[in-house]
């Protein structure tokens, strides 16, 4: 009763598209969402989970859960935020994935005989963050072994691929884009018209035109406006402050390589959360694939290396307020760069030196625990041991397995940490054998060994022995007469 009472008082969940029929825009990417469903009806597919990904409020949940209802699966639903580590996602996801199911009549209908299940784990890239503890990895095992359609709906696709390579080749991808604003307007005309409402035209325009393509932003406002309202006008819409949104990187990129509108530009390069370090390294990376023309790329590339001397400057001298310049430089610079805007699509790329920092993140850090560890044992900084010590520990340690296993004792060195130093893979059988020897010898320090054996018995001997002389020396002798 709580649950229709919070959907009846909820636009965005009274008003979710039951079937794929009823979802509005992406057309293109509901029918291979529907190709990708249809091809569980011939058994367990190659690729067995999808990601849906897109910008915040186009409608990829609704449209998981209403090709669930229009293929009749149950759905699992798990939000990663809310339960963003391993112990819950595989006690949730892996049960869903592996296991049959049930009608729900409690007929029990094996996967082989069409019975499924679609398991959607909503904001799945929230698995691959700082807070993550394990999520993202069991992500990747469900998805390898499940029996079961899995959906993954993110945000950012390259924040859940970039830690884990391996996620793109067993996944489809398919992707949302923001809706236009006649589309939004449609669905806020069908809301009105099932909620009483009359609404100017001019009304919805602005309301469609303040949610950018979000349309759920967009019911939500209109819900904030006109609930318990019979007429809706452009004056009542003056109490809807605009509303900020997170722009993506890739348009205001877009925008800067194919556009002309400087004022736009800057909107765009306000909403967008990337530091001007980092929005150096995505024009850097892109800059050649979008300018074809030698005088163009000369130009571009003159107004980036300024932009790079004033963020030099920014942390040399502390003063960041030559932050702005250096974003007119890479953006106005760019956009003014060439005499005419390219109309041909060049992909977008990732910055290839993230990628490479994403990709040995864990090295780095493996690095610097037995650096530490090393530091302590010799007294020198990790810093120092990092810088001139390590490579020749390393070397030392390769080819001596007896020296391994003393120093993985004497350090407490964990699997992943020797694998990095003697360059083999953590889980194989010469560092499991080290590690165990290393663990046994430490738990056996405490026992007498040989060696306190045969110094005990030096100790007891040269007692006896001072004993024996103190004795002697105590007796008289005929002299002492």
């Amino acid at each position: 009763m709580e649950d229709e009472e919070m959907m009846d008082f909820d636009w965005t969940e009274k008003y979710r598209p039951s079937t794929l029929k009823d979802v509005v825009g992406n057309s293109s990417q509901l029918e291979a969402m529907r190709k990708w469903a249809e091809m569980w009806a011939k058994g367990v597919p190659k690729k067995r989970a999808l990601i849906v990904d897109g910008p915040p409020g186009v409608g990829k949940t609704s449209s998981a859960l209403a090709l669930a209802k229009d293929m009749g699966w149950p759905v699992v639903e798990v939000n990663a935020s809310d339960t963003r580590n391993a112990a819950s996602i595989k006690d949730i996801v892996e049960r869903g994935a592996m296991f049959d199911t049930f009608t729900l009549e409690g007929n029990f209908v094996s996967h082989k005989m069409g019975g499924y299940k679609l398991i959607v784990i909503d904001e799945a890239d929230n698995l691959f963050g700082n807070e993550d503890r394990g999520g993202s990895s069991e992500i990747v095992k469900v998805v390898r072994k499940t029996r079961q359609p899995i959906i993954l709906i993110v945000n950012d696709y390259y924040q859940l691929t970039s830690r884990s390579k391996g996620i793109q080749f067993m996944t489809e991808r398919v992707r949302f884009s923001r809706l236009r604003k006649t589309s939004v307007v449609r669905v806020l005309e069908s809301v009105c018209s099932a909620e009483g409402i009359s609404a100017t035209a001019g009304a919805l325009d602005i309301i469609a035109e303040n949610a950018k393509g979000d349309i759920r932003s967009a019911i939500k406002d209109l819900m904030a406006l006109g609930m318990g309202m019979e007429r809706l006008t452009e004056e009542d819409l003056l109490a809807l402050s605009y509303r900020e949104r997170e722009e993506s990187v890739f348009d205001l990129l877009a925008l800067t390589f194919k556009g002309t509108d400087s004022k736009l530009m800057r909107e765009k390069l306000y909403l967008v959360d990337e530091t001007p370090d980092s929005l150096l390294l995505w024009y850097d990376e892109n800059l050649p694939l979008q300018y074809k023309k030698p005088d163009d790329l000369c130009r571009g590339f003159d107004a980036l290396s300024r932009a790079d001397i004033y963020l030099f400057r920014v942390y040399k001298r502390q003063n960041y307020a030559l932050w702005g310049y250096a974003n007119d430089m890479m953006t106005e610079g760019i956009l003014k760069a060439k005499n005419e805007p390219y109309t041909s699509f060049s992909k977008l790329e990732f910055p290839t030196w993230l990628k490479k920092m994403s990709s040995s993140k864990a090295k780095r850090a493996l690095r610097r625990s037995v650096a530490k560890k090393l530091g302590n044992y010799i007294h020198l900084s990790k810093r120092e041991v990092e810088k001139d010590f390590l490579d020749y520990f390393s070397a030392l340690l390769k080819s001596k397995s007896q020296l391994q296993i003393g120093m993985a004792k004497e350090l407490d060195l964990t699997a992943e940490e020797l694998g990095l130093i003697i360059g083999k893979k953590p889980d194989s059988s010469h560092v499991k054998k080290v590690i165990e020897e290393a663990e046994r010898m430490a738990s056996n320090e405490t026992a007498p060994t040989v060696f306190d054996s045969y110094n005990e018995e030096n100790v007891e001997q040269d007692t006896k022995d001072e004993v024996k002389e103190e004795s002697t020396q105590s007796q008289k002798s005929l002299f002492d007469f």
